[in-house]
């Protein structure tokens, strides 16, 4: 089964219960047969705005990734091949 990567917007908005998360988003991401998955990398950028004091990102990102977890999203990880796929779309895997 292919899982939605929700970005980090999403997963705030969701985890917190924000009026900025659509409600076609919000039910899409509540249907109990569909899989959802995070990035580590929304992990890191929570990290790193929480460390320079973004008062949007105040969540502490052990508590979000548990509340993930809890939740049965699945945890995506990066490798190197990610990584440079950035650079173009087209020297993906």
């Amino acid at each position: 089964m292919t899982a939605w990567l929700l970005d980090t917007h999403l997963l705030l908005w969701t985890v917190s219960n924000d009026r900025r998360l659509p409600d076609e988003v919000r039910t899409a991401i509540e249907d109990p047969t569909r899989a959802l998955a995070f990035s580590i990398v929304s992990l890191w950028e929570v990290s790193i705005k929480s460390s320079l004091g973004r008062p949007s990102f105040t969540i502490d990102p052990r508590r979000l990734r548990r509340l993930l977890l809890d939740a049965e999203l699945r945890e995506v990880g990066i490798t190197a091949e990610h990584a440079i796929a950035v650079r173009s779309p087209t020297a993906a895997p």
